[in-house]
């Protein structure tokens, strides 16, 4: 797709599509009509300029796999709970700190969840181990060290 602010209306009348990738195209909406996209398995929003996610999203019953990275997402919908077929979330380069509790509620179906390059604290890390102990976190370690170097 050329670079445009939110998807094009026609691409919600492909009902039967399977797998979406919508990468660099300095998007910043996701229509609420995604949720029209009802048979979508894996939907790969790279490289974007998105900050939210539509709340309709919890509707695409059948994603497995959903791809924000490089996004500017801070969280993501409650209505992500909804997703019980969703195996993999890789969300890495999001200024995202916080999970929404309601993802707790996928915590025996998502495998996987890519953080890495968000310098999150050991804090928000074990927040979100604690909403989803089963799931593994890939996320990359800050050492706060770093930061007071004794310069003598």
């Amino acid at each position: 797709l050329p670079q445009r602010d939110s998807l094009p209306e026609e691409l919600f009348r492909l009902t039967e599509l399977r797998e979406l990738t919508i990468k660099g195209c300095r998007l910043c909406i996701v229509n609420q009509e995604i949720e029209k996209l009802t048979h979508l398995q894996y939907l790969n929003l790279d490289h974007n300029k998105l900050v939210r996610l539509p709340e309709s999203l919890g509707n695409l019953k059948d994603l497995r796999t959903l791809v924000v990275s490089r996004n500017l997402l801070e969280t993501f919908p409650d209505a992500i709970a909804q997703l019980k077929c969703l195996v993999s979330i890789d969300a890495w380069n999001n200024p995202l700190y916080v999970l929404p509790e309601s993802i707790k509620q996928l915590e025996n179906t998502l495998q996987t969840l890519d953080l890495r390059q968000i310098p999150m604290t050991k804090s928000e890390y074990e927040a979100m181990e604690q909403l989803l102990p089963k799931t593994q976190i890939l996320f990359t370690d800050i050492c706060e060290c770093e930061n007071h170097r004794d310069h003598n």
